[in-house]
C-alpha cells in the first residue's frame, strides 16, 4: 500500500475499507506474517493458520480483525 499526501503535505494510509477490492491487499499482509491461506470449497470458507491457530471466514476482509 502506498501513503498518501493530503493537500497540506501529511503522510496518511487509507483504510483498508477505501479500496474497491481488496482481498490481495489482506492476503498479501496475511502472507507476510506468515499465515496459510487457502479457500475451502465446500465449506465455501476463507482459511489461514498460524502457529497451531485455525481461522474461518466468509470473505478475506474478516480476517483483517485478527491480522
Amino acid at each position: 500500500m502506498k501513503l498518501l499526501k493530503l493537500l497540506d503535505g501529511v503522510d496518511f494510509m487509507p483504510a483498508l475499507s477505501e479500496y474497491s477490492d481488496i482481498s490481495n491487499t489482506v492476503f498479501n499482509i496475511l502472507d507476510k506474517k506468515g499465515y496459510q491461506i487457502w479457500y475451502d470449497k465446500r465449506l465455501k470458507m476463507y482459511c489461514a493458520e498460524r502457529n497451531g491457530w485455525d481461522f474461518m471466514a466468509d470473505s478475506p476482509v474478516r480476517f483483517t480483525r485478527f491480522s
